[in-house]
């Protein structure tokens, strides 16, 4: 196994623990205060502490002043927001990097909070990448990541922010998400309102609730009885966090990928609000089926299915040892089913789940295998839900409630296959077989004694390609003859007449030669 020293011993020895890098990240400003919500989101980056830490920025960036906010208003909307909505707060209601949130109200009455871009930030963030990418060059010498290379952490982190300066894209996504989740009772995701949104601007229904960073706060106080007389349950918001992570990856293949806790709240009834689609990713059909078959394995502890999964997910790159990826993940396998063993249930204690994934991720790393994009973004996802949970101090986690989705996925999956839609065509199928199979086979028997059986085959291969297409070809003639003499076989067994005698007396000869005529023909193909 790989060194395990980490930037956490990097870090400290450059006199950057979590408390004072979070800082420092306040004082460069918007652009880096994003820059730490994202790397909160990435254990396999960072230790586990720098994570935790980190995520305290979540709702720690102070507002753009009220007359440059107006102005986009107004640029985007067509004319002055007090005219546009009924009511327009100049308060914001909550500040983030790259936007801020005001409420308002329409002419219909409708409460609405409208996101609205920060001043100037396209210009701000590509002049701060350029520094960073200073950065990543001094890191890259230092070595302070080893986990990952910072030129491709910084790459990422790129798509990252593009993406999130896209608020046309981001409306799309959550009039898309907004129409999925319709139907979800746990889960509501506010009504989008394309009429007062813009390039910079979107504007949504309101939710009334408490977000998450503020029961977080609470929970690190230990103060879990405000959490009750604000009437939260915290186990059921956790565990139907994690559940919704799983549904919109699994059966939707389309997710909400920045699950930190300003963009979640806590409704009435324990039901989990989603705010805030800047970050979402779609699953490939099938990757999605790999990804898939990977973590059912990994909730019914089936190692050999784990790692024939995983082989199919990470993209080998030119430095990358297979079999030593593969002895290290067994290793690593076998590490996280001791600590299975020995660990708890208690909702004090991180699941061995989600620190297993991690080191998994930086397993790949190590021996240069990379997983596609929504790959990493869907495990980004998972453990940024069962992050939250954790630090609700709830028991909910991802291996248990991983456990009970994918069993109820694959009872849904196999019943998909008793569809009435289905099972009509198999009836059909069955029908069609009973009526014209005997009619067939003795067609064929006749082609066959008659010499007038053909198997076209068309091949563009070599002299040496065709004559093995034509011996397979033949090979699979003499097996279906084969098929038919053995059948007609069973079908005289038993019967004492003179026909059937003979009949049997003859077939057995032959086909005795056309299983030495098909083993001889093998010999050649090999």
């Amino acid at each position: 196994m790989s060194d395990e020293r980490g930037p956490s011993d990097a870090g400290r020895g450059l006199g950057l623990d979590p408390e004072r890098l979070t800082r420092l990240l306040i004082r460069l400003g918007p652009t880096f205060i994003k820059i730490g919500q994202f790397l909160a989101l990435r254990p396999d980056v960072l230790p586990q502490e720098y994570c935790d830490e980190l995520l305290r920025l979540v709702d720690r960036v102070p507002p753009s002043p009220w007359p440059e906010v107006r102005e986009i208003l107004r640029e985007d909307l067509g004319e002055d927001p007090k005219r546009v909505f009924a009511y327009f707060s100049e308060q914001p209601l909550a500040a983030g990097s790259i936007a801020q949130v005001h409420l308002a109200e329409t002419h219909d009455g409708e409460e609405v909070t409208v996101k609205v871009q920060r001043p100037n930030l396209p210009a701000r963030i590509k002049r701060d990448l350029r520094k960073l990418r200073l950065l990543a060059r001094l890191l890259k010498v230092s070595g302070v990541a080893p986990y990952i290379s910072p030129q491709e952490l910084l790459d990422e982190l790129e798509r990252w922010l593009k993406q999130e300066l896209n608020f046309t894209k981001e409306l799309h996504s959550h009039t898309r998400m907004y129409d999925e989740m319709a139907g979800e009772g746990d889960v509501r995701v506010p009504r989008p309102f394309p009429e007062y949104s813009g390039a910079r601007v979107i504007t949504s229904e309101h939710l009334h609730g408490v977000p998450f960073s503020e029961l977080i706060r609470a929970a690190r106080r230990g103060d879990f009885e405000r959490i009750e007389r604000m009437g939260y349950d915290r186990e059921a918001l956790a565990t139907r966090l994690i559940q919704s992570a799983l549904h919109q990856i699994f059966r939707l293949r389309f997710f909400h990928a920045d699950l930190h806790p300003g963009n979640i709240i806590a409704l009435e009834g324990n039901v989990i609000g989603l705010i805030d689609f800047g970050l979402t990713d779609v699953l490939d059909p099938t990757v999605e089926r790999v990804q898939s078959d990977y973590l059912a394995a990994l909730y019914s502890d089936d190692i050999y299915g784990m790692y024939r999964a995983i082989s199919q997910i990470f993209v080998p790159g030119e430095d990358t040892d297979a079999e030593a990826f593969r002895r290290d993940f067994f290793t690593e396998t076998n590490r996280w089913l001791t600590m299975l063993e020995d660990s708890q249930a208690d909702g004090f204690v991180r699941s061995p789940t989600a620190g297993y994934m991690v080191r998994l991720m930086r397993l790949a790393r190590v021996h240069d295998m990379r997983p596609p994009i929504s790959v990493l973004s869907m495990y980004r996802t998972l453990l940024s839900s069962e992050s939250v949970a954790y630090h609700l101090r709830s028991g909910a986690n991802l291996r248990d409630v991983g456990r009970d989705f994918f069993k109820g996925l694959q009872l849904e999956r196999a019943l998909e296959g008793y569809h009435p839609d289905r099972v009509l065509g198999w009836l059909m199928q069955l029908n069609e077989l009973a009526r014209s199979g005997p009619g067939n086979f003795q067609q064929l028997l006749a082609d066959l004694s008659e010499g007038r059986y053909v198997l076209s085959v068309r091949s563009l291969e070599s002299e040496q390609g065709r004559r093995h297409a034509n011996l397979r070809a033949l090979l699979i003639a003499l097996a279906v003859v084969s098929m038919s003499f053995a059948l007609l076989l069973t079908l005289t067994a038993g019967q004492t007449g003179t026909g059937a005698r003979v009949l049997q007396w003859v077939l057995w000869p032959l086909l005795f030669v056309v299983y030495v005529w098909m083993a001889v023909i093998w010999r050649r193909l090999r």
